[in-house]
């Protein structure tokens, strides 16, 4: 048993959608630098989340090892009063379990700029852009503060262009001629952003208050006191079946606030469970047992336990369960020189076990599911190695066949050792 609540997955939803070209399609919301509709299902897109912790926990299964930060328990089948377990590789800590802590509502902030105004220069209405913000001024969507009415960049005149602050001039399409004083509020087609000013972000995530769910969020060094979210990331639970559509400003489908949680270290002792007689009974008193971290790298414990527990001599110990947290980075496997290809082999499975939209213009989008999903009678050599495609260990279709082949190339950790 693990817990996913302390670490976003491996490869969580937005990473799935950036490898197969999907951005917010993956999640039904469709930004205005999109081309095309929603085209994976309601029914299917639902399901992503869950296959991408199933695919990953099969992808440690077989090496051995985890990819991310986790508390786990194992009942260890006992037999006398001391014995050396190896557990899961990479024991950061023993005897302890998850505690999350809230430690405040955050508001999520929609537009960057709430209340803008354009500037006349030359005849033109010119607004700047933040470039801290911006890498490309064609990621703003400036709407009248008011009436919603939308007005594009416009390249003219040599505009748009970065001045000396390292900040877009923008001149907007509309209105064409001053007077330029409409008030404007400015969004990023991707992010939304959530003010941290004074708060330690040390072991905290964020939480979706309606579905529980962990949002994945980026720190730009270049953005003080400030933490950006996708805006597929934060849809509302209520709207998830009939996605969003941000060209529509349709805004109010997302999220405005969202829980900050501290994740720490609580302490948990074993769970002894016995026989006595022919009745099971479980001890939950640590005084009883002793896990003793031997090697973290490797993942073994030594585990003992006091005999007098065995009184009277009906009773005997049927098993005992163990809590600890593990660390990946303790494994001694660079998982940076292996992770793109731990992402390709999960995405690539959950990508063949999905049901695929139709979209005519999503070409790129539409790809990487339709090849992932092409069985093995279609294709008579393996692309990764040149050999003929033998291997059926995880299905017969090019996705599974992918996983399959990533899977061979990573280093294992196997479970060897009970003494």
């Amino acid at each position: 048993m693990s817990s996913y609540t302390n670490s976003t997955p491996f490869l969580n939803r937005s990473g799935f959608a950036e490898l197969a070209g999907l951005d917010g399609l993956a999640h039904g919301v469709k930004t205005v630098v999109d081309q095309c509709d929603h085209n994976i299902p309601h029914t299917s897109r639902r399901l992503i989340d869950k296959a991408l912790i199933n695919s990953q926990e099969l992808l440690e299964k077989e090496v051995g090892y985890s990819f991310t930060p986790r508390y786990r328990s194992e009942e260890l089948l006992f037999r006398g009063q001391e014995i050396i377990y190896q557990v899961y590789p990479g024991i950061r800590a023993v005897n302890v379990k998850e505690k999350a802590t809230l430690v405040q509502e955050l508001e999520i902030n929609h537009y960057l700029n709430q209340s803008m105004l354009s500037t006349e220069i030359d005849g033109m209405c010119v607004i700047t852009l933040d470039g801290q913000y911006y890498a490309d001024p064609s990621d703003a969507v400036i709407r009248g503060a008011s009436n919603g009415a939308v007005y594009k960049p416009q390249s003219v005149n040599g505009y748009p262009y970065v001045d000396a602050y390292g900040n877009w001039k923008v001149v907007l399409d509309k209105p064409h001629v001053p007077p330029c004083a409409i008030e404007l509020s400015v969004a990023h087609a991707r992010y939304a952003w959530i003010d941290v000013t004074g708060l330690d972000l040390t072991g905290c995530i964020l939480i979706d208050p309606q579905s529980g769910k962990t949002i994945p969020y980026m720190v730009d060094e270049n953005i003080p006191n400030k933490i950006l979210v996708y805006f597929w990331d934060i849809l509302s639970n209520g709207f998830e079946r009939r996605g969003a559509d941000m060209s529509k400003n349709e805004y109010y489908k997302f999220l405005t606030s969202v829980n900050l949680v501290r994740i720490e270290d609580e302490v948990q002792p074993s769970i002894v469970t016995f026989i006595d007689g022919e009745t099971l009974l479980i001890d939950t008193d640590d005084a009883y047992t002793t896990v003793e971290l031997l090697d973290a790298g490797r993942g073994m414990v030594r585990v003992s336990i006091d005999p007098s527990i065995c009184t009277p001599t009906t009773r005997k110990v049927k098993s005992i369960t163990i809590f600890y947290a593990t660390d990946p980075s303790l494994v001694g496997v660079e998982l940076e020189r292996y992770s793109y290809d731990i992402q390709s082999a999960i995405a690539n499975k959950v990508a063949a076990e999905i049901i695929p939209g139709d979209c005519n213009d999503c070409k790129i989008q539409n790809a990487f599911i339709r090849q992932a999903q092409q069985p093995y009678s279609e294709i008579r050599i393996n692309q990764v190695t040149g050999e003929n495609i033998l291997n059926l260990k995880y299905g017969n279709l090019y996705g599974q066949l992918v996983f399959g082949e990533k899977l061979a190339s990573l280093p294992t950790k196997k479970r060897t050792i009970t003494l």
